[in-house]
């Protein structure tokens, strides 16, 4: 419980193994290319090998031209006394301008396996170890971004994915043992979710119903609970403004916490007592 990990928008990774007491850098030793300015957009552990984690690196802050510094796809198999690169990824993702992309939206590990997903834009990919090439897994995702992934509770085996189209639907899809299906989210035919928005996170109750904050056509975001057991929707909240990303509180489903932007002065923490 004392040990955590955070990825800093241009400062690399930090770990604190005193609940947050102390905190001390693991990357940039081994990136030193521009030290302290590699961002880092996602982590992932091994759940079988702590020691070996993944980290997506390059993060927008604010202005869309602010970029943390990205080297692409890193790894240690050390806990983080040495990084490198993961070169099998450079067929997964662009280098432009002499700058790798840095829009790797998530990175998964399938419950107590070595397998990793990694969503990138419109396309889903999977590396059964760490010698592995990755292999291409999407559905007809319709060009649509890819903004979350989450495993079920009941059944780890079972990945749901979001995605949000630039225009049209946003949508959730089921990968369950290698097989995928689908679950449109759409609760009226007049309210039409065309914004992208990589904030339109998955979050899981312990039952198993899903969470979603999904942004509108016009401004502001939806909060909708989806029961996978019988395919329904139920709108809880229809103006949740400049909200960000919404987790449910795992002892009680009733407690939502969730981050809202508000400006130039940063982020808030808020919580909710009656879901949302």
């Amino acid at each position: 419980a004392n040990y955590i990990l955070a990825g800093a928008s241009s400062g690399g990774i930090w770990k604190t193994i005193d609940g947050g007491l102390s905190w001390y850098n693991i990357t940039d030793a081994s990136l030193n290319a521009l030290s302290g300015t590699t961002g880092i957009n996602i982590i992932a552990v091994d759940p079988l090998h702590l020691d070996t984690m993944f980290a997506a690196t390059g993060k927008v802050t604010g202005n869309k031209n602010n970029w943390g510094y990205s080297v692409g796809l890193i790894y240690t198999t050390n806990g983080g006394v040495h990084w490198q690169r993961d070169s099998n990824a450079d067929t997964v993702v662009a280098k432009q301008n002499d700058f790798w992309d840095a829009n790797i939206q998530q990175l998964a590990y399938l419950p107590g396996t070595t397998k990793l997903l990694l969503a990138y834009k419109d396309s889903i990919y999977i590396k059964h170890n760490l010698q592995d090439v990755w292999h291409n897994i999407t559905p007809a995702f319709d060009s649509a971004k890819v903004t979350d992934i989450k495993f079920t509770n009941s059944n780890p085996s079972k990945a749901l994915v979001k995605t949000s189209p630039r225009f049209g639907i946003s949508k959730l899809w089921i990968l369950d043992n290698g097989i995928w299906s689908q679950q449109i989210i759409d609760l009226d035919t007049n309210v039409i979710y065309q914004k992208y928005t990589e904030e339109e996170n998955i979050s899981l109750s312990l039952q198993d119903d899903v969470y979603l904050n999904i942004a509108k056509k016009t401004p502001g975001k939806l909060l909708v609970k989806h029961s996978l057991s019988n395919n329904t929707n139920t709108l809880l909240n229809t103006n949740m403004g400049n909200f960000q990303f919404i987790v449910v509180s795992p002892a009680h489903d009733s407690v939502f916490y969730a981050t809202r932007h508000t400006g130039a002065s940063g982020n808030d923490l808020l919580v909710s007592y009656n879901r949302g």
